[in-house]
């Protein structure tokens, strides 16, 4: 399914497209934490958010963070994720998300970690993107699509397309 796109842009995105008819629907800066979503105007369900959670994650998980994104893994198994649970906050607790697969992929030449998983208060489908926003790890900006079951898998392809036209502000950051 082809859509006509808008531009957009936040943190290590310089631009990027987003898909037409859908808006930002709410901005919430919270001390230094941000998260901006993006929904169609017909559906408010349906989401696609950009997060900073605001304060840089330790060092040592910057670090395992870091060098989890340098390997070229692909798919990852769950003791690969246990060395980064800080990096991936909630997604990471078995009660609150359950992950159908994860893994290191190349979006216009950054690696960046992706996973993909069903959350069990709702039972929304989501795609994650988690990207390293520094040097070292240590800050995470993250990139995620949620959508009812029912409607997910119709859209994914949509976001990916959004997805692989990420400019980024510094490629070179890997």
């Amino acid at each position: 399914m082809t859509m006509t796109m808008s531009r957009f842009g936040i943190g290590q995105i310089k631009d990027m497209q987003v898909p037409e008819g859908w808006s930002r629907t709410e901005q919430n800066n919270v001390d230094l934490s941000s998260m901006i979503i993006f929904t169609p105007s017909d559906d408010l369900e349906v989401q696609l958010g950009f997060y900073y959670r605001g304060t840089p994650i330790s060092v040592r998980d910057g670090q395992a963070f870091r060098a989890l994104l340098q390997t070229d893994k692909g798919s990852l198994a769950q003791d690969d994720l246990a060395g980064i649970r800080n990096v991936l906050a909630d997604i990471a607790d078995d009660s609150r998300f359950h992950i159908f697969s994860a893994g290191t992929s190349t979006f216009n030449g950054r690696r960046v970690l992706v996973v993909q998983g069903r959350w069990q208060a709702n039972q929304y489908e989501s795609f994650e993107m988690f990207i390293d926003a520094g040097k070292d790890g240590t800050v995470v900006q993250q990139i995620y699509f949620v959508a009812p079951p029912d409607k997910f898998d119709a859209l994914l392809p949509s976001i990916k397309e959004c997805l692989d036209s990420i400019c980024w502000v510094d490629p070179a950051a890997d």
